[in-house]
This record gives C-alpha cells, structure tokens and sequence, in this order.
C-alpha cells in the first residue's frame, strides 16, 4: 500500500520510493515587485497587465491620495464599463485615472500602490469580459 506525503515534512514511501514533502511557501512579493514597477521623479511607474494586454501607468501620491494615470488604454473596450467616467483624458494619450477612495494601509505605501495597480488591471479584465458577453 502506497502511502501519501506527510504535510508534517516526514518521508513517506510511495511505490518504492522515498519522497520528502516540502511545503510550497507562498510568494508574499507585493504585486509592485512582481510587476517590477519601479520609482522614478516622485512616481511609481511600470505596466498594468492582463492576459489582454499591457498599459504603461504611473502613480503619484499627493498628500493622502494617489493620482492614477495610464497611457494609451483600451478606450473602445472600457466605454462599455461603468467606471468608464472615471477616466479623463489628457494630453498625449494620457488617461487619469480618479480614484473615490484612495486605499488605506496603514501607511504602507506599497501595499497601498499594488491594491491600485490590481484595481487597474481587474478594472481592464473586466472591461473585456464585458464586450466579449454583449
């Protein structure tokens, strides 16, 4: 009878063989990290990513708010969401983006900067699913 790893990190024999379980950590980079956004002039700059397509953003903080901005983003596809309003265009294919409530973290600037950039990102997959499904 095989017997299946421990979760304990014991070795256990499975078909004549000896196997170690080793846990999985888990990643607790901050989505800034995994998306290597980067600082530059005051800013947080890098790409907002979906299985979609990629936008070049940045985010300011300015007192207790962050300025939300992206270049070029898909117009004809975020129309159809209701966040649309949200977004004011400015010059040069700039869009910004305005929060009602900026996140909150205790301080913790990239915690607070990656909830935005997962906002952004859940924001233009939900925009797709919605023209797909219409």
């Amino acid at each position: 009878m095989a017997l299946l790893p421990s979760i304990f990190g014991s070795k256990r024999a499975i078909s004549g063989r000896w196997f170690s379980s080793n846990s999985v950590k888990p990643d607790n980079r901050s989505l800034l990290s995994i998306r290597k956004w980067v600082t530059k002039r005051g800013a947080y700059v890098g790409f907002y990513k979906t299985k979609h397509g990629s936008w070049f953003g940045n985010i300011r903080r300015r007192g207790d708010r962050y300025r939300v901005y992206v270049k070029n983003p898909p117009v004809d596809v975020l129309k159809g969401h209701c966040k649309w309003i949200c977004f004011q265009p400015g010059q040069k294919g700039w869009y910004e983006i305005n929060l009602r409530i900026s996140p909150k973290d205790n301080g913790d600037l990239i915690s607070e900067v990656s909830s935005i950039i997962a906002y952004v990102e859940r924001l233009f997959s939900e925009a797709y699913r919605l023209t797909v499904e219409h």
